[in-house]
């Protein structure tokens, strides 16, 4: 692997650990409700700001405009954001039917549906070895959700479940979107891709938020109700949500780059490393003000048997490609 990918590795696993716990800041200080979208469009927002990035790239996907690419491109473009809020949407819905842990437990499956999708619609090949890491993988991200508390009784959490599944679905289909139309010979650059569907996102986010949030919107007595940290200083604010953006810009750069260099799984695979490190993360910065965010065995367990999974997926990975290199030669 070049050291390059690694850094890029590197740069959105961090950044993706930073934008959660900024988001949670915000949500304990009554600054960013579900119901009002703005972190959402905060993430989009930034993952319009890659126009800034100053890449020299010299090929003939960066010199054609988006309304010059050809409409199979512009289509995918649009229907990948439509995908991305509905998949927001309905996964934010579901967690608040069934409640966090058992959100965990279902969207950890991502990798496992994000595989599947691979292999039928990218044709990749994956073997056996490589699907019990990722199955790994998941039944340790599910360990973590053991002793919390679920509303995912009756009627309605049988409604959030199936809600919950329905949104990790659609997190898998877009991982792979991603991936077949920036290896798509007329499709758009990373740098392009994340402008276009971050403007497409942000645009319909912003008016949905002008005409059914801003007009019930009441930020200070939002504030004066937190969770936690009631009526935090509006500055803290300010620099939470500049933070959030600068932080989505390079978490938002950094994932097309990896999904056109590692692929759809092995990013999946980077994201249950961030879920990991959340573990630590949260515990080290909320568990004095929230015992739910503090460490468990249930937490240890998972973290465990992800690193083993992780570990086990890149040795069997790798394997995997000695293999068809061998196979090439032999071919030649």
């Amino acid at each position: 692997m070049e050291f390059k990918t690694l850094v890029y590795q590197f740069i959105y696993l961090a950044t993706g650990c930073l934008s959660t716990m900024i988001t949670q800041y915000l949500f304990y200080a009554g600054a960013a409700e579900k119901k009002t979208y703005l972190t959402v469009l905060a993430q989009y927002f930034a993952m319009t700001l890659s126009v800034f990035i100053p890449v020299k790239d010299d090929s003939k996907k960066a010199k054609v405009s988006f309304f010059s690419k050809p409409t199979h491109i512009k289509k995918n473009i649009v229907i990948i954001s439509l995908i991305d809020i509905f998949a927001n949407v309905i996964s934010t819905f579901g967690m608040f039917l069934i409640g966090s842990g058992i959100y965990q437990v279902i969207h950890s499956a991502v990798v496992v549906f994000t595989a599947l999708f691979s292999r039928f619609f990218l044709k990749k090949q994956f073997t056996p070895q490589q699907w019990l890491s990722l199955l790994i993988i998941t039944s340790g991200l599910s360990l973590s959700a053991i002793g919390r508390s679920s509303n995912a009784t009756g009627v309605m959490g049988t409604i959030g479940i199936s809600i919950t599944v329905f949104g990790t679905i659609c997190y898998a289909i877009i991982y792979v979107l991603n991936e077949r139309i920036l290896k798509d010979e007329e499709g758009p650059t990373p740098t392009q891709h994340s402008v276009w569907v971050g403007t497409c996102s942000a645009a319909i986010t912003f008016i949905y938020i002008l005409f059914f949030v801003f007009p019930q919107l009441d930020m200070k007595t939002s504030m004066a109700n937190a969770p936690l940290y009631k009526n935090s200083p509006a500055v803290n604010i300010i620099l939470a949500y500049t933070s959030l953006v600068l932080s989505h810009f390079l978490h938002s750069y950094t994932y097309f780059v990896l999904l056109g260099k590692s692929g759809a799984v092995t990013t999946g695979v980077i994201n249950s490393i961030r879920a990991v490190s959340v573990f630590f993360l949260s515990s080290a910065l909320y568990c004095r003000d929230d015992a739910s965010q503090c460490f468990t065995r249930p937490k240890v367990a998972s973290c465990v048997v992800v690193v083993v999974g992780i570990l086990l997926y890149s040795l069997f990975s790798s394997k995997a490609q000695q293999q068809l290199k061998a196979k090439a030669k032999k071919s030649e």
